[in-house]
């Protein structure tokens, strides 16, 4: 369901350069507010396809709970922050490998 989803929403891969613009594109990274030298990142920007990013996120906690490589980065990620950030991680890393 997730790959059939993600395949519809991104449509022709070829417009994206690489994984990273995939993840931007589906509103997975954190909103940025830069002045001068100070930069300050924010929540996830979400300006995506709610469904898909929500399908994302549930994906990556299913495979962090099942699978032992995405389980040791979930952990790692969540020693230094809040697990629900740490999820959302994932599911970035699970949308770049989509792509």
């Amino acid at each position: 369901m997730v790959s059939l989803a993600f395949v519809l929403t991104i449509g022709d891969v070829s417009r994206f350069a690489r994984g990273k613009q995939v993840g931007s594109y589906l509103g997975l990274i954190p909103s940025e507010e830069s002045s001068g030298q100070h930069r300050r990142l924010g929540g996830v920007s979400k300006q995506g396809n709610s469904l898909v990013r929500w399908l994302l996120v549930q994906a990556a906690s299913r495979a962090q709970s099942s699978d032992a490589s995405w389980h040791r980065q979930y952990m790692r990620l969540s020693m230094n922050k809040h697990h629900g950030v740490a999820k959302v991680a994932i599911a970035h890393k699970l949308a770049v490998r989509l792509y």
